[in-house]
């Protein structure tokens, strides 16, 4: 099933890998993976930092989910409620 608590579907967890493995491999741990609320949805964070790296490293992270996602055949949405009645990430 597609709720919170469920296990990341194969397909999701192979893309979230890569995109931390990328990460890691240019010096941007990430500490958790997990689903969200909404069906399809998934979050990962990067570890705390000072704002000024940090922000910088959300924008590459941004970029490479992005990217990462579209050679697994999906897709990376980052707006707030992208769809209308469905939960969305509020960025946090």
């Amino acid at each position: 099933s597609d709720h919170y608590m469920a296990a990341l579907n194969p397909a999701a967890l192979a893309c979230l890998r890569e995109i931390q493995h990328a990460c890691f491999q240019i010096g941007i741990p990430m500490k958790t993976r997990h689903r969200e609320v909404a069906p399809g949805q998934y979050e990962m964070a990067p570890y705390f930092g000072h704002a000024p790296g940090q922000i910088d490293q959300n924008l590459v992270v941004m970029d490479l989910c992005e990217e990462i996602a579209a050679k697994h055949g999906l897709a990376c949405l980052f707006q707030e409620k992208p769809f209308a009645g469905i939960n969305g990430s509020g960025k946090h």
